[in-house]
């Protein structure tokens, strides 16, 4: 009877301990395939963080031509800038500032109708004319 007893105290025993082994080598299984699917982890990391650097590069050289361009563009800006207020100037200058240059039969003609359309109504004409002394022949 003493060993009927202390089997079925053991076999309690024994069945707990086998359901934990059990369970332990479930766990341990699963450990396991976890670890074989993060295998490739590293690679992609070590592949990923090489992408990264190429496209930070990319990124930094993309930046650099950008400046440059705009540095360009800003440049060529004010000399366009700079040489229409020089073509402005110089266009005031030519027609406002520059005295009429005129032939002597320019300036007759001129003073003949000018007296024509004048003496029609009464003018005097001799007080408007002043003769420049830039006259071309």
């Amino acid at each position: 009877m003493s060993a009927y007893s202390c089997s079925s105290v053991i076999s309690p025993f024994v069945s707990c301990l086998m359901g934990v082994v059990g369970g332990r080598m479930k766990v341990k299984q699963q450990m396991q395939n976890r670890l074989r699917e993060l295998e490739p982890m590293p690679e992609l990391l070590h592949s990923s963080d090489q992408r990264l650097q190429q496209m930070s590069q990319q990124l930094e050289q993309f930046q650099r031509l950008h400046e440059r361009d705009m540095a360009l563009i800003n440049d060529l800006t004010a000399k366009v800038k700079q040489h229409h207020r020089r073509y402005r100037r110089r266009h005031y200058e030519i027609m406002c500032k520059a005295p009429m240059t005129l032939s002597a039969n320019q300036i007759s003609f001129l003073q003949r109708q000018y007296v024509a359309s004048k003496s029609e109504v009464g003018f005097d004409h001799r007080c408007c004319f002043k003769t420049s002394s830039k006259i071309v022949r």
